[in-house]
């Protein structure tokens, strides 16, 4: 019978440390599930400043953007009851890698992280390359 008791306290106490914060793109935490697939990261071959116009774009378009940190080249919006986070990083001077984590609930979103960098992605094609 103490076994049993002791099993079940260890398998609660498991689900309690496993289930707590998940780190964000921009360097930051929130509560949640931290097994479910919520990033998709990209690379699109357009400079930053293009990649950082388009971002804040579809964000604004999309939801309610609420963080706008050009110094970290990271933002942070609210689409529904989803909390977005995009983080763009400079691989190159034509080269910009993108990504997009949504968390919804506890869970990770991958569907909307998905359609959030094609949306980005699409918006880029309106902004004319540089040479």
């Amino acid at each position: 019978m103490n076994m049993k008791v002791l099993s079940s306290f260890l398998v609660c106490a498991f689900v309690l440390v496993t289930a707590g914060c998940v780190s964000t793109v921009d360097g930051g935490s929130k509560a949640g599930m931290p097994l479910t697939k919520d990033t998709i990261v990209n690379q699109f071959k357009r400079p930053m400043d293009q990649t950082v116009l388009a971002t804040r774009a579809v964000l604004s378009r999309e939801g309610k953007l609420v963080v706008d940190n050009i110094a970290a080249n990271a933002f942070q919006a609210t689409i529904g009851k989803a909390n977005v986070w995009v983080k763009l990083d400079m691989l190159g001077p034509q080269l910009t890698k993108v990504s997009v984590q949504v968390r919804s609930g506890a869970g990770g979103d991958i569907d909307m992280a998905s359609d959030i960098s094609t949306k980005i992605a699409v918006q880029l094609t309106q902004i004319p390359p540089t040479q």
